[in-house]
Formats: structure tokens, sequence, C-alpha cells
């Protein structure tokens, strides 16, 4: 993973995920790989977390759509890890492909409901995806 959060959700039944297209309408990839799971009840973030979530990633996960909830794992070994697929049409190729937007804002609902601390890993840093929301 390249980053990863903690947040205290005890007062939030429901949290959203976001990612924006930048200002020319290009996604930075077509896809993110995350997993969303219970965290410590001191918010910290331990080596025991991040090694859950390095193990989650290295399966293969679920693809979601834009509007579809983004579940918390909760169980399994290794827990399930989601590949968030943006909406973008392919443009190019090799490395010079670009991920053009087909919509420039995509938003999943994460289902908080009974707990009070989530940790998030995820392949990228959450800030290439932001454009004016965060």
């Amino acid at each position: 993973f390249e980053w990863a959060g903690t947040f205290d959700v005890a007062d939030m039944n429901t949290v959203f995920w976001s990612a924006q297209s930048d200002a020319e309408g290009h996604y930075p990839d077509a896809s993110m790989t995350i997993v969303i799971m219970q965290g410590n009840a001191d918010n910290s973030l331990t080596e025991a977390l991040e090694l859950a979530g390095e193990e989650s990633l290295e399966g293969a996960c679920t693809e979601l759509q834009p509007g579809n909830a983004l579940p918390i794992s909760s169980t399994g070994t290794p827990l399930p890890c989601y590949k968030l697929m943006f909406p973008c049409t392919m443009e190019g190729s090799g490395d010079a492909a670009e991920c053009h937007a087909d919509a420039h804002t995509a938003i999943w609902e994460i289902d908080t409901t009974g707990y009070n601390n989530i940790a998030v890993f995820a392949q990228h840093f959450p800030i290439e995806f932001e454009r004016e929301m965060h």
C-alpha cells in the first residue's frame, strides 16, 4: 500500500470515499485497490494493522463501480479488498495512456454503524484523486 489512515467514526453511521478527475478531466489511474477494516480503539496505526492491510491488498480484489457500497472488511484471512473502478475511458497506449473521465466525481458509501474507528489502506494517496472535494 502507498497510503494508510485511521479515522474516528464513533459519531457517524455513514461516511463516503470520493475520487475526482483533475482539471483536465483525467483520473491518475483507472482503478485503485483499497481495504477498510476495524481500527484500534486508540485510533493508532500499528504494525499489526499495517500487516493486515498489506496482506489484504496482495490478494485479488473485488471490483466496485461508483455508487456501490464500499464494505468494511471484517472476516476472512486475508481480509477482502476492493478495486475502485473510476468512471473513465482509457485513451492512448503504454506509458502515454490516460484515463479520460466519463464522470468527474466518483463516490462510494461506507456504512460505519457499530464501528468506533476504521483503518484504511490504499494503493494511492487520496489527494491524487482530489480536485475540489476532500
